[in-house]
């Protein structure tokens, strides 16, 4: 029918970060770690998407002997084998479930988001459409 449907998965765990003062020291360094903890002890929040693609192909075969027959290769996933000029119509679309991704909480004691994650990464479920003409 030269309809193709294609899936995309990341996934990732959490980015690893430190927790620190957040005081002056001597030094006039604000990173110092309190007693006790390493560097990259605690463990962000993890990574989770899917999208899809959506195409539909059309021959137009009305076209056959305006253009040369193209040659297809394994470099053209999600296009039809046949020969001459086709019209592609496709839907990406990205974060299908709207999952919110939440960026690495702050580490630094003295914060008020200590522990919080005060950005997101990724962007909100988005929807692209286009065509293309291949001959």
């Amino acid at each position: 029918m030269g309809v193709f449907l294609t899936t995309n998965i990341n996934a990732k765990s959490g980015n690893f970060y430190t927790i620190t003062t957040g005081k002056l020291n001597r030094e006039g360094n604000q990173v110092d770690r309190p007693n006790g903890l390493g560097k990259n002890t605690e463990v962000g929040p993890h990574y989770f998407d899917v999208s899809f693609n959506i195409t539909k192909s059309f021959p137009l075969h009305h076209l056959t002997g305006a253009f040369p027959q193209r040659r297809t290769t394994a470099n053209t996933p999600g296009i039809s084998t046949g020969a001459g000029p086709q019209m592609n119509v496709f839907a990406n679309l990205s974060n299908a479930f709207n999952m919110i991704h939440l960026g690495t909480p702050s580490g630094v004691i003295t914060s008020p988001f200590f522990l919080k994650s005060y950005n997101t990464s990724g962007d909100s479920r988005t929807l692209q459409v286009g065509m293309r003409f291949q001959f």
